[in-house]
């Protein structure tokens, strides 16, 4: 996706289906596995339910197939930063974006745990974060480092520029016994991934114990970013497909 929305001097790139060099404007990706191409050749695939790369066995629809002209360009994606605009977030995508609007949006003196699954994705979303001026802690590192960003986290009254978002990665059993009660909304990046539901339904209900339990005073909010049409959504609804049917 980055390549296709990057404006660079050649304008062509490879069909990983039929491997002719194609306008990026005639190109499109798979939501669902990623792969990209001809916009002809995803489609006639999709129509089959299928992806078209060789060795690729992701099944497809026909909403899978994204176009290169709906991606837009880096330069042409604007986040928010305070009352201003900050262009350089659009590298990241509009998932990241709507992210940053989203705890722009949440009353300054409330403050949100934000879960991730994994730790390049933390690094990515502590960027973006920073970039648009939003203080941000990390539960990673050694035992001191990670004592001293909770130590921050919980003061009782927040300060002027003390951090109000706490980046925690989705399955890690660090903080689990910390009470963060000083936070009233959990943010969930992308849905987790496990081996069962059983498994979702613990690592979700764990990760939102953390603020949802006895000490908390202020109404507690989940928040889940789910790209439609996409992995997400799949793994979202065959989740709760399964813990309704249970």
């Amino acid at each position: 996706m980055r390549d296709l929305q990057a404006k660079v001097a050649t304008s062509t790139v490879k069909c990983q289906v039929c491997s002719k060099e194609v306008k990026k404007s005639h190109t499109g990706v798979l939501s669902t596995c990623g792969h990209f191409g001809c916009l002809s050749c995803l489609r006639e695939n999709a129509s089959k339910q299928a992806c078209g790369v060789s060795g690729c066995n992701c099944a497809q629809r026909d909403t899978s197939v994204v176009s290169a002209d709906s991606l837009g360009t880096e330069n042409s994606m604007q986040g928010k930063k305070g009352n201003g605009s900050v262009s350089v977030i659009g590298k990241h995508g509009s998932k990241l974006i709507d992210l940053v609007n989203h705890i722009n949006n949440i009353p300054s003196e409330e403050r949100i745990l934000v879960f991730v699954q994994f730790t390049d994705l933390m690094a990515q979303v502590a960027n973006v974060l920073n970039e648009a001026g939003i203080k941000t802690l990390k539960l990673k590192g050694s035992v001191h480092q990670q004592t001293g960003a909770l130590d921050e986290f919980q003061q009782e009254d927040m300060k002027k520029g003390s951090a109000r978002v706490l980046l925690l990665l989705g399955r890690d059993e660090s903080a689990s016994g910390a009470n963060l009660t000083t936070a009233n909304h959990a943010i969930f990046v992308h849905p987790l991934l496990t081996a069962t539901n059983y498994e979702y339904v613990a690592s979700e209900t764990q990760a939102i114990g953390r603020i949802r339990r006895y000490g908390q005073s202020r109404e507690v909010n989940t928040w889940r970013f789910i790209v439609k049409d996409s992995i997400d959504s799949e793994i979202y609804e065959e989740r709760t497909r399964e813990a309704t049917q249970a």
